[in-house]
């Protein structure tokens, strides 16, 4: 996949509409989102998706690395909060809600991120939200969440750049390993 390779993952709210994330294939990174129709990306990829083809209508005032979007403590926040369905369906319908500024839905973004795009990195995750949405109980804090994104960060990235692939992790750049 080369670096103008995208995909989208859309994801129900509970009304009608979808968040649909713009994930750049060559690192698996969202670059942005289309809610009603419209491109939202994060500062520093915008010229990216434009050269994709994609109209952005606003770039948020922050970029797309997790201490970026986290920045004002708001990572340290939502690390320290236990994990629940419903904290999940309240950020994606926060995160759609037009009327609210990007910059207060910083801690949003990360409870949907850590829970959904990592948790199709990690099985483990995705077996958590699996079944907290199946309405068992899980013990769990997003600092469980956000340890394993480093750890994808760190073991992907670097291990496919080195060749070497680690079987705990699903995506990998796969130029590097060919």
């Amino acid at each position: 996949m080369g670096e103008d390779s995208y995909a989208k993952l859309s994801i129900e709210s509970r009304g009608e509409q979808k968040l649909t994330l713009i994930v750049n294939l060559q690192n698996y990174y969202v670059f942005g989102f289309l809610i009603d129709d419209k491109c939202y990306s994060f500062r520093g990829v915008d010229e990216k998706l434009r050269n994709a083809g994609f109209e952005v209508e606003e770039v948020l005032p922050y970029g797309d690395a997790y201490y970026q979007i986290g920045e004002s403590g708001v990572e340290e926040s939502v690390c320290g909060q236990l994990v629940s369905a419903e904290d999940i369906r309240t950020s994606i319908d926060f995160i759609i809600d037009m009327s609210k500024s990007w910059e207060s839905k910083r801690q949003h973004l990360l409870r949907v991120f850590w829970a959904l795009v990592e948790g199709i990195r990690f099985s483990g995750i995705s077996d958590i939200v699996y079944n907290l949405f199946n309405g068992e109980s899980e013990k769990v804090t997003y600092r469980y969440f956000f340890y394993m994104a480093e750890r994808w960060e760190k073991l992907s990235v670097g291990n496919a750049y080195l060749g070497r692939p680690d079987k705990s992790i699903a995506v990998y750049d796969i130029r590097p390993l060919e």
